[in-house]
């Protein structure tokens, strides 16, 4: 089994650089892995986010960390103190603290490929999406064409449509005169 370790790095050389003079500084964190390195971007219009995912990149919080969750072309996930150093076959992926922070969604943001994201809890559980920062993960996706997409549409709402259509629908019965 590979192993994926995650180094990260943030400050002044490479966390936080500023694009035009006078804006506001576009912050990213260089990610190191022993299969090599990831750069990625955190908004600015997610504040909390952010702000607390440097605050653990900054105190080495995901030094030594595996990526532990890798699923083709859905996401990658690391970043659990719990698998720092753990041995072949250790259920990870738990952590030891987790850091738990309210949603801050915006509908320009979604889950494109290479979009680094907090994971959460699910809703029946969470009732207000609340993030675990203490841990990450990728989206590794796939990019779709339209045609792709307008199948997926298709084959996903006709069958919504056909059962609709058999409990609700109720034919006009006419009265012929006559």
């Amino acid at each position: 089994m590979r192993r994926f370790f995650i180094f990260l790095m943030a400050g002044c050389l490479l966390g936080a650089m500023n694009t035009v003079y006078g804006q506001e500084y576009t912050h990213y964190v260089l990610i190191n892995t022993n299969l090599g390195n990831m750069k990625v971007k955190l908004y600015n219009d997610t504040p909390n986010h952010r702000n607390e995912f440097l605050k653990l990149v900054n105190s080495d919080h995901f030094d030594g960390t595996l990526f532990y969750r890798v699923i083709q072309n859905f996401v990658i996930q690391g970043g659990s103190s719990d698998s720092r150093n753990a041995p072949a076959g250790k259920h990870i992926g738990y952590g030891n603290s987790a850091v738990i922070i309210d949603a801050e969604t915006h509908e320009h943001h979604f889950h494109k490929k290479g979009a680094l994201c907090a994971p959460r809890q699910p809703e029946d559980v969470n009732h207000f999406r609340m993030s675990d920062i203490s841990q990450f993960y990728i989206v590794k996706g796939r990019v779709w064409t339209d045609e792709q997409l307008e199948i997926i549409e298709k084959n996903n709402n006709i069958p919504i449509k056909n059962r609709l259509k058999k409990e609700f629908y109720v034919p006009e019965k006419r009265s012929w005169p006559g």
